[in-house]
């Protein structure tokens, strides 16, 4: 997944209040693919 897919995905999750609180859990437990995303939504590429 691209990061501007990234983005995509999460401001289309953003727009939905319910969406970004389970995204938001979900990215708790997956450790990893929560501080992939966290810094693909910052704009920061994680090599």
């Amino acid at each position: 997944m691209s990061l501007k897919d990234k983005q995509k995905k999460y401001k289309q999750l953003k727009n939905n209040t319910l969406y970004k609180e389970n995204t938001y859990l979900h990215l708790l437990i997956n450790t990893h693919s929560s501080l992939s995303n966290l810094f693909a939504i910052n704009g920061i590429i994680v090599k």
